[in-house]
């Protein structure tokens, strides 16, 4: 997408029954990395070779940017007459929704992916977003801007906030995670600045004890923080601001729920000098997010099924 020209390719995979009952593995640029019966996004809108042979029976491709991972049959997950769709704004490839679109496949949802750039070394795109209305549910992922300062990002940006207020403004629900809670909050009237300092790393935040979220430690990596926009509930508070709110339909975190082992190693690929900068040891702090990560997908799960079951369904 290095000139603006944003390419719209849709691709859908359906799993075989024997690639369910068998682990699947398939290199997605950061590591080899195994999964039990989700076939997960491709870079720049390519279906890899391995992928289309060791899982998948077939693939179509047509003149659409989404991509689209069915809920594949003989799973266990519950099943929906009509299907449910969560579409997913994902920023780029080191974005994704992760164990939070895990848990909503889970959930029975199917996942639409809607990639807004290949290369965010050029964030640049002037492709339409979907119209989020004709879905069940929205996820708008983090990234590696902020929305104190959206020049860099002024192509598409206020095209994303107008969409997630058109989403909210459906009663369509919304969670949106770190920059994706930015959106969200700024969408609905709130403001984003510049903290003093960054929150990196792993800490916990501050909600009240019969609250739906719990403590932590939850991730974070951000210079930010929005305000809880007119009307919202704030959920969570750390100390650098409000960390979680609510309104109608809509979550907004400023952490990441979604952090997985295999998200942070990607992330290290492009961010392990900011981390040592901070006087952080990037490498200690994967093995602490390794250590983590059987609590933080508890954790992650937890708010999804909240989120599901008692804002979505409110």
């Amino acid at each position: 997408f290095g000139t603006g020209r944003c390419i719209r390719l849709r691709i859908r995979l359906d799993c075989r029954r024997d690639a369910v009952e068998r682990d699947c593995t398939v290199d997605e640029g950061f590591e080899q990395v195994a999964f039990p019966w989700r076939v997960r996004r491709t870079r720049c809108g390519r279906v890899p070779d391995e992928i289309v042979g060791a899982c998948c029976h077939s693939s179509t491709l047509a003149s659409d940017h989404r991509q689209t991972w069915p809920t594949p049959a003989g799973t266990g997950r519950p099943g929906y007459s009509p299907p449910v769709r969560a579409l997913v704004i994902e920023h780029d490839g080191y974005g994704p929704a992760e164990s939070v679109g895990d848990h909503f496949q889970v959930r029975g949802y199917d996942l639409e992916v809607f990639r807004v750039l290949d290369d965010p070394d050029d964030p640049v795109c002037t492709t339409p977003f979907p119209d989020p209305t004709g879905y069940d549910a929205v996820i708008v992922t983090g990234a590696v801007w902020s929305l104190a300062d959206t020049a860099p990002i002024a192509s598409w940006i206020h095209r994303e906030v107008e969409m997630v207020r058109a989403a909210h403004d459906s009663d369509t629900p919304v969670l949106g995670m770190c920059f994706g809670g930015q959106v969200l909050s700024v969408a609905l009237g709130g403001s984003v600045t510049r903290s003093d300092e960054p929150e990196l790393g792993w800490h916990t935040v501050e909600s009240p004890k019969q609250g739906p979220l719990p403590s932590g430690p939850w991730f974070q990596w951000h210079y930010d923080s929005f305000t809880v926009p007119e009307g919202a509930i704030e959920l969570a508070h750390g100390r650098m601001g409000p960390q979680a709110f609510q309104i109608g339909r809509s979550v907004g975190t400023q952490f990441h729920p979604e952090m997985t082992p295999r998200l942070f190693r990607g992330w290290l690929t492009f961010g392990s000098d900011e981390l040592t900068a901070h006087g952080i040891d990037p490498q200690a702090l994967l093995a602490e997010t390794v250590e983590r990560a059987k609590a933080a997908r508890s954790r992650a799960d937890r708010l999804v099924d909240w989120f599901l079951e008692d804002v979505a369904a409110g």
